[in-house]
């Protein structure tokens, strides 16, 4: 597994600063609830939450438009309705061979897994 910074920051092309700054903010709030407590920071142990790149669900809404756009002869669409909802991450649990050597079973997400960001075993 290849972690390092240059790797992950080319990995997010968008505000890749804010994104790991978030994401080691993340790994050290969760560092004394981890499972496996090593020194290896990239470690983190928790359901539905990518162990590499650090995606989480995320809450939303579901909007809902109806009438005809102005563009086409109407008075422009409406607001209907907005459900309240839940974005996953693509999360897959697979075997991933460790810095240390053990193999573990971790959430990742298939955008890590494509990018190169870790092997599978």
């Amino acid at each position: 597994m290849d972690f390092s910074q240059e790797r992950v920051k080319s990995f997010f092309r968008q505000s890749p600063k804010k994104v790991l700054a978030l994401r080691n903010l993340f790994i050290d709030a969760c560092a004394s609830f981890s499972k496996f407590n090593t020194n290896a920071r990239e470690i983190i142990i928790m359901s539905r939450v990518c162990a590499i790149t650090g995606k989480r669900p995320v809450k939303g809404r579901r909007i809902v438009h109806k009438g005809q756009s102005k563009k086409s002869g109407g008075i422009g669409l409406q607001l209907v309705k907005q459900t309240k909802r839940t974005f996953r991450p693509n999360l897959q649990r697979i075997r991933v061979k460790l810095p240390n050597g053990s193999i573990k079973r971790l959430w990742i997400s298939v955008k890590a897994l494509k990018a190169g960001l870790v092997e599978k075993v």
